[in-house]
């Protein structure tokens, strides 16, 4: 491969076929280059280095986001779950090998080669630049995917653009009056309307849709609980104060090491002895059938600590 190319892939991630062929190199190049593995091919034209496959599935949309843009000329802005993960929010239930603009000409909406290609209106007020991408902004992004994805999807995404401060409440709100008369506008605005800021994870958030799904009585969030002499003792992800019972999501990166593992026991017995029940989920509890069993054990763990604690209850 050409230097001048090397340093083009090791700075940006990607390499274009024109790009290629512009430095005197042909098509046979990039074929023994996908053959051998040392480059993969990730799109028409468009082609990464071997490390592309251990980023996390956000990290390589970002870098397909930024090499399919070579081919608009400022044509299209990222809108979606594109938008979405520009914006650096957390997003699930999506195909991020798909990357999905919405046409600002008159192109037709299509999909092809790994782009959803969308056709609506956009206002100016509604774009931004992200690293030299044009996108729509974070409440245009969750409205565009709330309106096209299952509410637990489109709540991953709402919650995360409130935690992270890219949207409030409101602004949230005047993207939903804007686009009432759109197809599933009441799907969307349900969606909107059940966005909580104090949802720190996509785990969090996905409990809390099973929780209003099996209809469990809602749960405040970031619970903070202290000792008799006022000392925080710890942060619970969902608590119900008035059952005594509270509940973690432990997601896998949440426990670096054994030692925070270990710390992390001894908190929870400390928060038992404070008289408060306590539930522990994982992902694999979220999926499928497992879905229906975890809601039924966190009824009867929530009875269980009403009968035992609720006594303690302010």
């Amino acid at each position: 491969m050409h230097p001048d190319l090397d340093r083009l892939l090791a700075d940006r991630g990607f390499l274009t076929r024109p790009e290629v062929l512009e430095h005197g190199l042909d098509d046979r190049v990039l074929t023994a280059a996908v053959r051998d593995k040392s480059m993969l091919r990730i799109g028409a034209g468009l082609y990464v280095g071997p490390e592309f496959a251990s980023l996390r599935p956000e990290e390589q949309h970002v870098i397909r986001c930024h090499a399919v843009a070579t081919r608009f000329d400022g044509r299209v802005a990222f809108s979606h779950h594109s938008a979405a993960v520009l914006l650096g929010a957390s997003v699930w239930g999506t195909d991020l090998e798909t990357v999905h603009v919405t046409r600002l000409d008159s192109g037709r909406g299509r999909h092809q080669a790994g782009v959803a290609h969308h056709v609506a209106v956009i206002e100016d007020q509604d774009l931004l630049d992200v690293d030299g991408l044009l996108t729509t902004t974070a409440p245009r992004a969750a409205w565009d995917v709330a309106i096209r994805e299952t509410t637990e999807s489109g709540l991953v995404l709402v919650d995360s653009m409130l935690h992270l401060g890219l949207a409030d409440h409101d602004s949230l709100l005047r993207e939903a009056r804007a686009h009432a008369d759109w197809r599933r506008a009441r799907h969307a605005k349900l969606t909107f309307t059940l966005g909580d800021a104090g949802a720190a994870s996509v785990g969090e958030s996905r409990s809390r849709y099973l929780m209003r799904e099996f209809r469990l009585p809602r749960p405040e969030l970031q619970v903070r609980i202290y000792d008799r002499d006022g000392r925080l003792v710890g942060i619970a992800d969902f608590g119900w104060p008035e059952l005594r019972h509270l509940a973690e999501f432990d997601g896998m990166m949440k426990y670096a090491n054994g030692r925070d593992l270990a710390e992390e026991k001894v908190r929870e017995d400390d928060i038992r002895r404070l008289g408060w029940g306590m539930t522990r989920m994982v992902w694999s509890q979220l999926a499928g059938a497992r879905r229906r069993a975890l809601a039924a054990e966190l009824r009867a763990a929530m009875d269980q600590s009403r009968r035992q604690y609720g006594h303690l209850a302010a």
